[in-house]
């Protein structure tokens, strides 16, 4: 409900995901990750990807602190879709 989406949005604001970059890249791999997100809420947009980089990690592999990581957890709980790693 209402109660799940307000967590999911305090989170976001949590880990900045507001000042992510438009992009992320680890040149030195040319296989792995790509990943896009675009979000609106409450007036403020954005528009992000990577491919093998991550906010909060150079690439390709993130840490469970980093800001990436902490997007997903709150994605899985919002959405309790398991497979978001």
């Amino acid at each position: 409900g209402s109660e799940q989406w307000e967590e999911f949005w305090r989170t976001l604001d949590a880990v900045g995901v507001w000042s992510w970059a438009s992009h992320y890249d680890n040149p030195g791999i040319c296989d792995g990750t790509q990943w896009s997100l675009k979000l609106s809420h409450a007036g403020r947009h954005l528009r992000s990807e990577g491919s093998n980089a991550f906010p909060g990690a150079p690439g390709p592999d993130y840490s469970r602190s980093c800001a990436f990581a902490q997007f997903l957890v709150a994605l899985r709980k919002l959405t309790g879709f398991s497979e978001l790693q």
